[in-house]
C-alpha cells in the first residue's frame, strides 16, 4: 500500500499521548474480489468509473453514519497505465444534497499519477485537514478534465466489487454512486445506476477512514464483520469495518506513530498503553 503526504514517524516516546481509532468503512467485505470494469461496446473506450469515451470526470460514493466522526484519510483502489506521471487525481468529501447528490465539497487532497498504487494494492491518502461529517457524506475521485488535451496516454479507473454486489434493496438509494458528467460552468452530478446508462448493481473500492471519539477506543469491528445499525443507511445496509487502525498522538496534529493490530490483538488494549510495535511508515513532500 502506498501512505501519500502522510508523515509517520515511529517514536515509542507517547507521554500525555491520546489513543486515536480509525474505522475503514466499506460497503462490501473486506477481501471481495475487485475488477476494473470497462466499457464492453466497440465503439466506447475506457473505464465504467474512470477516463472513458463520455469524459466523465469524478465518481462519489455515498456512505451514512450515526453521530458525528471525522474522516482522516481515504483508501481507494484504481487501475490502468498512464504516460503522464505529474498529472493528478483528486479525492475529496462532499455533503449530501436534499436530492441525495453530492454538495458542497468539505475537503480534498490531489495526488500526482505517480504516486498512485496500481498494481493491485491500495492508495491511502491523508487529508491536509481532517473533516468532521456527520449523518451521511459522500468520498471521491476526481479524474479531472481530461477532455481537452493533457492526458493523452492516460486511461485510469476505480475499481469496484464484481456485479451483483450491490444489495437489491440498496438499488433504491438514489445517489448511491454519483458521477459528475463533463460539463463547463456547473458541476453536473448524476446518479451512476438510473442517469449515466450504467445500470450495473456495483460498489466502488474508496473507502473513507473515520477517526472517533478520541476519549475512547472502539475494538469492535474488524475485515470481514459486519456492522448493522452502527452506520445506517435506510435500508439498514450493513456497513464493513476493516481491522482498526491506531493512532498515537502526542503534539495537536503531530502523528508519532501508528499501529494496525492483528487479529488475536482485538482485546488486547495492554500493548497500545505500552506503546509496542509501533511503525513507520513512507513519507511524500
Amino acid at each position: 500500500m502506498k501512505k501519500v503526504f502522510g508523515i509517520y514517524i515511529g517514536l515509542l516516546c507517547i507521554f500525555s499521548s491520546s489513543v486515536f481509532s480509525l474505522d475503514t468503512l466499506r460497503l462490501f467485505p473486506g477481501g471481495s474480489d475487485l475488477e476494473l470494469r470497462k466499457y464492453a461496446e466497440s465503439d466506447r473506450w475506457g473505464y465504467v468509473a474512470g477516463h472513458n469515451y463520455a469524459y466523465r470526470q469524478q465518481f462519489a460514493q455515498k456512505y451514512f453514519h450515526s453521530g458525528v466522526a471525522f474522516i482522516d484519510e481515504i483508501e481507494f483502489s484504481l487501475g490502468g497505465v498512464f504516460a503522464n506521471p505529474k498529472n493528478r487525481i483528486e479525492v475529496a468529501v462532499f455533503q449530501v444534497r436534499p436530492d441525495g447528490l453530492p454538495g458542497n465539497k468539505l475537503g480534498g487532497r490531489e495526488i500526482f499519477y505517480e504516486d498512485l498504487e496500481l498494481n493491485g494494492g491500495l492508495t491511502r491518502v491523508a487529508l491536509p485537514t481532517k473533516v468532521q461529517i456527520s449523518d451521511s457524506f459522500f468520498v471521491s475521485v476526481n479524474f479531472k478534465d481530461y477532455a481537452h488535451g493533457g492526458y493523452e496516454g492516460d486511461t485510469l479507473g476505480v475499481k469496484s466489487c464484481l456485479e451483483g454486489c450491490r444489495d437489491s434493496l440498496d438499488l433504491s438509494v438514489f445517489g448511491r454512486i454519483a458521477v459528475q458528467r463533463h460539463k463547463h460552468g456547473d458541476i453536473d452530478w448524476r446518479d451512476f445506476f438510473t442517469q449515466n446508462s450504467t445500470p450495473f448493481r456495483i460498489y466502488l473500492a474508496i473507502y473513507p477512514l473515520l477517526e472517533k471519539d478520541p476519549t475512547s477506543v472502539s475494538l469492535a469491528g474488524h475485515q470481514g464483520i459486519s456492522s448493522k445499525g452502527a452506520f445506517p443507511a435506510p435500508q439498514n445496509l450493513a456497513v464493513y469495518l476493516s481491522q482498526p487502525a491506531f493512532r498515537l498522538k502526542h503534539l495537536p496534529n503531530l502523528l508519532i506513530g501508528r499501529e494496525t493490530p492483528e487479529f488475536n490483538d482485538f482485546r488486547n488494549r495492554q500493548a497500545l498503553r505500552a506503546g509496542q510495535r509501533l511503525q513507520g511508515g513512507n513519507s511524500h513532500p
